[in-house]
């Protein structure tokens, strides 16, 4: 899943570095064709990792599915 993202990001940034180039190569950005690339697969690859998994707190309760007798026992 990452390598779509990454690749797709490539593709849109080369697209978007295509479009809006600078013909006088003064922009920092947009001047070669591998700076946007770059970021986009950048952003590509970070937006398809997505957020990492919440850590619970050690004092919490890990079984969210216990039966109300559980839940009277474990008080």
């Amino acid at each position: 899943m990452n390598w779509i993202g990454l690749f797709i990001g490539a593709a849109l940034g080369w697209l978007i570095g295509y479009i809006f180039r600078c013909q006088n190569g003064t922009c920092p950005i947009t001047s070669h064709w591998w700076i946007p690339t770059l970021m986009g697969a950048i952003f590509g690859l970070t937006w398809t990792m997505g957020k990492p998994a919440e850590k619970q707190a050690p004092g919490e309760n890990q079984t969210e599915n216990s039966t109300d007798e559980e839940k009277f026992i474990e008080d």
